[in-house]
């Protein structure tokens, strides 16, 4: 079995209700397991509405100013999902060592997921980006994997998936990666080809002990951009982010585990 993944950033310059009809058909055509959404404009038409009440997903939304960082996963019988405590991520935040300055953790959203007896830690992240240089992006991301590295030893999950918009270039993100200390926790950024309509590439995953079969940027559903152009409107300024899909290697139990179910049979 395998984990569909989507990371969408669903703010732009276009009007909200072209907004939002263009993270549904994002979210409905990919149909992912988990979704990394960031700058949601409208809790209530896009996470209780259609992701909880529709399409049935478990939602965790952390409210950054006027905006909300989103994790929102299916609720099926492959995927468990338990909350992070945000007072355990404060207290880690404001107690490591060595770096003053504190992640905003509005931009953070945390759960854990079992998925195949397997515990992952899940993460979603909206990097800083209004005058902030690229030094200082970097440095927020060292914070930040560290902040995490910190997280899955205390709630005792090997794997990691990290996705959202970094704001922050994908030779940057390898540079932070490159520089962190070699007994720390093994991070790997998934590059992929800058798309056209992109300057840079800033939405993308960094996992520990996950694999990725299928990676990479897509354009928007074709039907949404007929829609959209019929509209007379540009879908590539209504959202100003591609959407970045993922498809994780499959993962098979283990010979122990296998036993068991053929006992329990």
């Amino acid at each position: 079995m395998a984990l569909k993944l989507l990371s969408q950033n669903c703010n732009g310059k276009g009007k909200a209700s072209d907004r939002h009809f263009m993270t549904k058909s994002i979210i409905e055509e990919t149909d992912p397991d988990i979704a990394f959404l960031q700058e949601v404009t409208s809790r209530q038409e896009i996470v209780t509405e259609f992701l909880e009440k529709d399409k049935n997903y478990r939602t965790v939304a952390v409210q950054e100013s006027n905006i909300y960082n989103v994790i929102a996963v299916k609720n099926c019988r492959k995927l468990q999902v338990q909350e992070i405590d945000r007072a355990v991520l404060l207290k880690l935040n404001v107690e490591r060592k060595n770096e003053p300055e504190a992640l905003d953790l509005a931009r953070l959203v945390v759960v854990k997921i079992k998925f195949r007896r397997k515990w992952i830690l899940v993460a979603c992240w909206h990097g800083p980006h209004r005058g902030y240089t690229d030094e200082k992006k970097s440095k927020h991301l060292t914070i930040l994997l560290r902040l995490l590295g910190m997280l899955m030893t205390s709630v005792k999950a090997k794997r990691l998936i990290l996705g959202g918009d970094f704001n922050l270039d994908l030779e940057g993100a390898q540079g932070v990666i490159d520089k962190l200390p070699s007994y720390s926790r093994n991070f790997e950024l998934h590059p992929y080809e800058c798309p056209s309509t992109r300057s840079a590439v800033v939405d993308y995953f960094i996992t520990v002990k996950v694999e990725f079969t299928q990676y990479g940027a897509s354009d928007f559903p074709e039907q949404t951009l007929s829609e959209i152009r019929e509209k007379e409107g540009d879908p590539y300024k209504i959202l100003d982010h591609l959407p970045v899909y993922s498809t994780t290697k499959q993962w098979k139990r283990s010979l122990i585990s296998r036993i068991f179910c053929c006992f329990r049979w």
